[in-house]
Formats: C-alpha cells, sequence, structure tokens
C-alpha cells in the first residue's frame, strides 16, 4: 500500500473535476471585480500616494474572514457524517490508520479552499501596484491568510472526530474558532486594561489574527520576531490539532460513550429530556401546525440565540460605561453580532428540508395530506418563534450606545457638549435605524434562499455554508461594502431582494414535484456515465 492512500485518491479525483477548475474561476472573477471596485472608488479620493492600503486592508480582511469560516463549513462534519452513516468503521476494517483517514478528509475538504485561496492572493496584490502597500507585506499576508486557512480546517477536523451531531459540531466549530481568533486577542488586550505583565501578550501568539494583524508594515516594524513566533505557535497548533483527530478517531469512532456530554450541551438540550414538557409542547403546537412543532423540538438554537443576545448586552454595558461619549465601535461591532444571528439562522432555515433530505423524513411528510403552503409557513412560524424576540432585544441594545452622547454632554454641563451630544445621538440612530434595515432585509434573504437550497442542494448538508456565502459574503465583497465610506449605505440590500424573490417565486412551486425532480437526478446522476 501506497504512503496516505486516501489522500492520493483524492488529489487524482480532484484534478478529474470540473468543480475543481470552476471554482477557482468565479473566486478569482468575483474578487477581481471587488478589486477593481475597490481601487477605483480609492482612486477618487484626495490622498494620491498610499491609495493601496485601504483596499489591500479590505480585501485581506474578508479573506481571512472567509478563511476562519472554511473550518465551520467544509470540515466541522465531514467526520462526524461519516459516524452517522456506519461508514466510517469500513476504512478501520482495512490496514489504514487514524492519520491516513484524516488526511484524507483534509486534502478532500480543504482542497478547493486552498486553491481559491491562490485565485484571491493575485488579487489582493493588486494595491502593491497602487503603492501603500510593500512587496513583503504582501508576502507577510500571504502566509498569515494560508496559516488561518491551516488552522480552520484542522480545527474543524478535531471537533468532528469528537463529536457526531450536525448542528452540534458546526456549533463546537465555531466557537472554537471564535475563541482562538477574537478571544485569545481579547485576553491579550487586557494587558493594558490592568496593566499587567508584558508576558500577558503571549497568549494571543496561538490566534491566526495575531499573524495577520502584525503582517502589517506599522506593527511588524517595531517588533518582527512576535510575526514570525505567532506564525510558528499558530502552525503547531494546527498540527497538534491533526495530530490529536488522528490518534483518537479510531478510539472515538464507535462513540462506545454517547452521553458524555459538556455541561454547556446539556444546558442547551435541557428541554429534551423533559418528557412532561415535551409532551406539553406537542400539545400546544401540534394543533396549530405539524411543521411548527416539529421544527421547534430543538432548543438548543433558541437557547444559543439568546446567549449571543446576551453577550452583545455584556459588551454594550462594558462600552457605554467605558466610552460613553464615542459610539462608533458599536456600529463595527453590532455587524459582528448581527453576522453570528444571521449564521445560526442560516443554519436553522436550511435544517428542516436539508435533515429531512438525508434521513428521509421529509419524503414521509410530503405523503401527507399537509398543503405545501402550510409546510412553509409552519418552518416560518418556527423560525419567528427562535429568533423574532432575539433579534428585537438585540436591535434595542444597539440603539443604547447612541443615547448616551446626549445625556453625556448633558452631566457636562456645557451648552456646546449638548448641542453635539445630540448630534452624535441623531446621526449615529439613524446610521442604526438603516443598519437594522439591512439586518432584517438579510435575514428574511437568509430564510427564503436558505429554505431553496435545504431542498433542492445537491449535498443538503452544504446547503447553510452556500447560503451563508451567496447571500451574506458575496454581496457584502461586490457591493458597496468593499470600501468604507459607502459601507454604510447596504447596497446589499438590492441583491437581499433579488434573492428573496427567487426563492419565493421557486418555493411557490410544488414542493412535491421539486422533491421528486432531484430524486430522478440523484438516480440519474448515480448511473454509470452518469446517463
Amino acid at each position: 500500500m501506497s504512503f496516505l492512500p486516501i489522500v492520493e485518491r483524492e488529489l487524482r479525483l480532484a484534478a478529474r473535476r470540473k468543480s475543481t477548475y470552476h471554482f477557482r474561476f468565479w473566486t478569482a472573477t468575483i474578487a477581481a471585480g471587488a478589486g477593481l471596485i475597490a481601487l477605483l472608488l480609492a482612486g477618487m479620493g484626495p490622498s494620491r500616494g498610499g491609495q493601496g492600503g485601504p483596499p489591500f486592508t479590505l480585501l485581506t480582511s474578508y479573506t481571512f474572514g472567509l478563511c476562519l469560516l472554511a473550518g465551520v463549513l467544509l470540515t466541522s462534519d465531514c467526520l462526524s457524517q461519516e459516524k452517522r452513516e456506519g461508514t466510517l468503521g469500513l476504512l478501520f476494517l482495512t490496514p489504514l490508520k487514524g492519520y491516513d483517514v484524516v488526511l484524507g478528509k483534509f486534502v478532500a475538504r480543504g482542497l478547493n479552499a486552498f486553491y481559491g485561496l491562490l485565485a484571491l492572493l493575485p488579487i489582493t496584490a493588486l494595491p502593491v501596484l497602487a503603492g501603500g502597500v510593500t512587496g513583503a507585506e504582501f508576502w507577510r499576508m500571504a502566509l498569515a491568510l494560508a496559516n488561518a486557512l491551516f488552522i480552520s480546517l484542522a480545527a474543524g477536523l478535531l471537533v468532528s472526530a469528537l463529536g457526531r451531531d450536525p448542528q452540534g459540531v458546526l456549533a463546537r466549530t465555531f466557537g472554537l474558532l471564535l475563541f482562538l481568533a477574537a478571544g485569545l486577542p481579547a485576553l491579550a488586550a487586557l494587558r493594558k486594561l490592568f496593566r499587567l505583565s508584558a508576558n500577558w501578550l503571549y497568549l494571543a501568539l496561538p490566534s491566526p489574527s495575531f499573524p495577520f494583524l502584525h503582517a502589517r508594515d506599522s506593527l511588524y516594524v517595531g517588533r518582527p520576531g512576535l510575526f514570525w513566533w505567532a506564525l510558528v505557535v499558530s502552525q503547531l497548533l494546527g498540527w497538534t490539532f491533526l495530530g490529536l483527530a488522528s490518534r483518537l478517531l479510531p478510539q472515538l469512532w464507535q462513540d462506545r460513550n454517547p452521553t458524555n456530554e459538556t455541561p454547556l450541551s446539556k444546558w442547551l438540550k435541557r428541554n429534551r429530556c423533559d418528557a412532561v414538557q415535551r409532551t406539553r409542547a406537542r400539545a400546544h403546537l401540534l394543533p396549530i401546525n405539524p411543521v411548527l412543532w416539529l421544527a421547534s423540538r430543538d432548543s438548543a438554537v433558541r437557547r444559543l440565540v439568546w446567549v449571543v443576545v446576551a453577550g452583545w448586552g455584556v459588551v454594550v454595558l462594558i462600552g457605554v460605561v467605558t466610552s460613553p461619549a464615542d459610539f462608533w465601535w458599536a456600529i463595527f461591532a453590532g455587524k459582528g453580532c448581527a453576522f453570528l444571528l444571521k449564521l445560526l439562522l442560516a443554519a436553522q432555515a436550511c435544517r428542516l428540508f436539508s435533515q429531512g433530505r438525508s434521513d428521509g423524513s421529509l419524503e414521509v411528510l410530503l405523503c401527507t395530506p399537509l398543503p405545501d403552503a402550510e409546510i412553509l409557513r409552519g418552518q416560518w412560524m418556527a423560525l419567528r418563534r427562535i429568533f423574532l424576540g432575539p433579534v428585537a432585544v438585540f436591535l434595542a441594545l444597539t440603539f443604547m450606545p447612541f443615547v448616551f452622547p446626549f445625556f453625556y454632554g448633558v452631566a457636562k454641563g456645557s451648552w456646546a457638549q449638548m448641542g453635539l451630544g445630540v448630534f452624535d445621538s441623531a446621526m449615529g440612530t439613524a446610521m442604526v435605524a438603516w443598519m437594522a434595515v439591512s439586518v432584517v432585509a438579510d435575514m428574511f434573504a437568509v430564510c427564503w434562499y436558505g429554505l431553496w437550497l435545504g431542498l433542492t442542494s445537491r449535498r443538503p448538508s452544504w446547503a447553510p455554508a452556500l447560503t451563508v456565502l451567496f447571500v451574506l459574503v458575496l454581496p457584502g465583497l461586490v457591493f458597496c461594502e468593499t470600501f468604507p465610506p459607502l459601507s454604510f449605505c447596504s447596497l446589499s440590500v438590492l441583491s437581499d431582494l433579488v434573492f428573496i424573490s427567487f426563492s419565493t417565486s421557486r418555493l411557490g412551486q410544488n414542493l412535491r414535484g421539486v422533491l421528486a425532480r432531484q430524486s430522478v437526478n440523484r438516480s440519474l446522476r448515480s448511473r454509470p456515465g452518469g446517463q
């Protein structure tokens, strides 16, 4: 047997797949369009010396975010899916080792992501020609982006080797990457707040964000060793993830102790184990709509959404106390929290149809006399029941930092400060109101397009990832959010309207006919030659 046979097989298969080349082509095409728009808008500015700096920052920031999401969208459910389908044990009946399977999955799921990064790097190099960015800075950034992609894919494989539930592994992978990318730098930032020792900074070295931030010349020139040490430490962390997954997978693939859950997962699923509450919920929801009861049985997502909103409330409280006169941080931080809520909404919107297609329960549901309109209505009622309250609280909390500048001016006791506070409050409230409109439009688009992809996607498990990519990531990259002065115009609302109109028209058709066509297409593709 050759060395790493699964890796060799996946590389040969990827070389023959058309999707490998199509993905790279469209990634480069979209990035080239966004990069040219950013450079043109930057050239309209008054400065002529460093026009490449802002476009370079924005393009690399979007690329860094996509690299971090690769583990959540590509590798977090690859091994756990094999566990659920019962095919993982067949691999271990052969002479294959744990590292053969783990590295094979790493190559199979990460190859397109790596090709996409290779297609994006020449586009991110265009600002070097415009000035303001050096060649060494670009190459350091390329290393930092490749490092972030590697850590993200490795973290997803480790979580997938330890878990089994599709929603659970997605949530744990996202939480782990969020802790690495944002939690560790936040802990390191406490050094200045509490005047701790300088060694506190080394807590952020395993974070993929540390090399990404220190790749810029403004931070690299002062302490160049920090970038290289962070790159080495984070690489070691990624290889540790792969080593642990290779070591633990042969021992955990049978799930000998499936009840061994963390306290957080037990708290999120607490209502599942209460038979009285399940019976009460069934008696209340089933007469309203059977799909509403079916989609509302899992309380974990609802609790997780409230955890995100509660965390945002803590951030708002700390920001108001520490900087009452400054509110710009709330706009950018609020967009980040809203993106988390949209990710959870995408996963939940796709869940009923995609999971039903995987386990066959959707065919059983469509065999009932329940009309198609009632199926969609029940799904929408379930989504409103889970997300309406938390989203309303989130938007209310986002408005809070813009009320305090007025009271801060009153506390100062000067008419000038009071007038400035009123002006700042009015401007901030208007901007947050438009951001709220954009958030609501994004959520409607995510719901409708997620339902459509959950029903029609060739790979149902990829429906949430494709929804996030098409509805949230690509419009934000192509439209005005590629340039800071126009980032608050939220022209991506236009794309939301397109996704909503397309999905509503498609879902207005016969769902049973759509599912039947999907079954016929799958049977045709399963034949030799695809005929």
